[in-house]
C-alpha cells in the first residue's frame, strides 16, 4: 500500500530501505537453493553485477604481445611450429587483444568507478539515516511530525513552537531529497554508459570470434583435430562458466577476499578461492571440472598441444566476452530497479514536504513506539555496514592474485580438506555432546 503522509504514522517499514534489497537466488541450469542462500541480497552484489565485475577486470590482464602470450600458453614463438599464415592469425587476436584490453579499462576507470562512487553515496545517506534516534533524520522527522500534532491539539497552540518544528522538517527532508538526487544522477549516468558500452562489447564479440574461426582454420590446416579438440573444449568450459553462474547468485556478502583470480591466458579470471571456500559444493564442483580441463590439456601435450592450448585461450576469452555482452543488459535492469527504489523514497519525503508545507491541517499523529523508531535506525545501519563492505572489496579485487592453474586448484582442494576437517571436528564435538546428554 502506497505511504500516504495523511494517515496516522505507525508502520516504521516505510521509512526501512526498501528496495536496496534484490532476489537474487539461482536462476542458471542447476536451478537450486542451498541452505546457505539469502533470499535477498544488496543490490550491488546482484549477480549481473558480480560477474560483469569480473569480466572487465579479466580484460585487465589480457596479453598483447604474441611472444609473451604463446610463453604464457606454455608455446614457444617458433617458425618451425608456428607457420606464417597462423603466426598472423596469432598477431590480429593480440590486435583485438589490446582493443578489448584499452575499451575496458577505459569502462572500469570512468563507468565502473560510477558504480563505486553510488555505494558511497549509498553508504552516506544510511549515515544520516542510521546512527541513534537523536541523530538521525527520519527519526527526527518522525518525532517533530508528532509534536507538531500534539502543539496542534493544544487549546493554544505556540505558533512559535509550530514554525520551528515545521522549519525543522522540511530543512530535513530537503536534505535527504538532494542527496537522492545527486545519487540518482550517478545510477543514471552508469545506465546511460553501458548501453554506450553493450555496443563497444558486441564489437568486440565479433572480433574474438572471427579470430577464433581463422585460428581453428589454419589449426586444421595443419592437420589438427579442431574439431574433436573444440568439442571437449566447450563441454569443460560450460562446466567452470555453469559454477561460478551459481556462486554469482549467492546473496552472502564477502567482505575479505578479492572477488576473481587471474589464471592465465588458459583459463582467464576465476571467482576467488576464498570464495569459493564459502560454498562447499560448488568448490568441489568447479575444483572437477578444472581438474578435467587440466586432464585434457595433458591428453594433447605431446601431440595437439600447440592446437588445444590456442582453442582453450581463444575459447575462455570469446565466452567470457560473450558473457560480459550478455551480463550488461541484467546491471542495466538491476540498476534500474535501484533507481525506482530510490524515486519511490523520493516521492515518500515530497509527500511529506507537501504536508507540512502547505497542508499542516491535514498532520497525522504519530504512533510509533522507541523500539519502532530504532528499528529504522538499525535497518538503514545494516544497510550502512553492506555498502562500506561492499566498498572494501572492490578495493581488494582492483588487483587480483595472479595464480597458475595447479595452483589455483591446489588451493581449492587445500580448501576442501579444511571444510571437511571442520566438519568431522563438529560431527565428533555433536556426538560427544550427545553422549553427556
Amino acid at each position: 500500500m502506497a505511504f500516504d503522509p495523511t494517515q496516522p504514522w505507525d508502520d516504521p517499514t516505510v521509512f526501512f530501505p526498501n528496495g536496496m534489497y534484490i532476489d537474487n537466488r539461482p536462476s542458471n541450469k542447476r536451478g537450486k537453493l542451498d541452505d546457505d542462500d539469502d533470499e535477498k541480497t544488496f543490490f550491488l552484489n546482484a549477480s549481473s553485477l558480480t560477474a560483469l565485475s569480473r569480466y572487465i577486470g579479466s580484460a585487465k590482464k589480457l596479453l598483447t604481445n604474441r611472444g609473451e602470450y604463446l610463453n604464457d600458453l606454455s608455446l614457444k614463438d617458433d617458425p618451425e611450429l608456428i607457420g606464417e599464415d597462423l603466426r598472423r592469425e596469432i598477431d590480429d587476436l593480440m590486435v583485438t587483444h589490446t582493443k578489448i584490453k584499452g575499451d575496458c579499462g577505459k569502462f572500469k576507470e570512468e563507468t565502473w568507478m560510477e558504480i563505486l562512487e553510488s555505494a558511497k553515496r549509498i553508504r552516506e545517506y544510511a549515515d544520516t539515516q542510521g546512527g541513534t534516534t537523536e541523530t538521525s533524520y527520519y527519526a527526527t522527522i518522525i518525532e517533530f511530525v508528532g509534536l507538531y500534532w500534539e502543539e496542534m491539539q493544544k487549546e493554544e497552540p505556540d505558533p512559535r513552537e509550530l514554525q520551528e518544528l515545521k522549519d525543522s522538517i522540511i530543512y530535513a527532508v530537503n536534505k535527504c531529497r538532494a542527496e537522492i538526487e545527486v545519487l540518482q544522477g550517478k545510477v543514471t549516468e552508469v545506465i546511460t554508459e553501458l548501453d554506450s558500452f553493450k555496443g563497444t562489447i558486441e564489437g568486440h564479440d565479433e572480433l574474438l570470434r572471427g579470430n577464433q574461426n581463422r585460428i581453428g582454420l589454419q589449426l586444421q590446416k595443419a592437420g589438427y583435430d579442431v574439431e574433436d579438440i573444440q568439442e571437449k573444449i566447450d563441454n569443460v568450459n560450460d562446466e567452470i562458466a555453469d559454477v561460478q553462474d551459481d556462486i554469482d547468485r549467492k546473496n552472502k556478502q564477502i567482505s575479505d577476499a578479492r572477488k576473481y583470480s587471474w589464471i592465465g591466458g588458459l583459463t582467464g579470471a576465476l571467482i576467488g578461492e576464498a570464495v569459493v571456500a564459502k560454498f562447499k559444493s560448488q568448490l568441489k564442483a568447479l575444483k572437477e571440472s578444472l581438474t578435467k580441463l587440466k586432464a585434457l590439456l595433458k591428453e594433447y601435450e605431446q601431440e595437439q598441444k600447440l592446437a588445444v592450448n590456442l582453442q582453450q585461450s581463444v575459447t575462455v576469452m570469446k565466452c567470457q566476452i560473450t558473457e560480459l555482452k550478455d551480463q550488461i543488459g541484467p546491471a542495466k535492469d538491476d540498476l534500474g530497479k535501484l533507481q525506482g527504489a530510490w524515486q519511490l523514497i523520493d516521492s515518500q519525503l515530497e509527500g511529506i514536504y507537501k504536508l507540512v508545507k502547505f497542508d499542516t491541517d491535514n498532520i497525522p499523529p504519530v504512533r510509533m513506539t522507541k523500539r519502532q523508531l530504532q528499528s529504522i535506525v538499525d535497518a538503514w545501519i545494516k544497510l550502512e555496514g553492506e555498502a562500506s563492505d561492499y566498498i572494501k572489496t572492490f578495493y581488494l579485487s582492483e588487483d587480483p592474485e595472479v595464480l597458475t592453474l595447479d595452483e589455483y586448484i591446489e588451493r581449492l582442494d587445500n580448501r576442501l580438506r579444511e571444510i571437511e576437517m571442520e566438519e568431522r571436528m563438529q560431527e565428533r564435538m555433536h556426538k560427544k555432546l550427545t553422549i553427556m546428554a
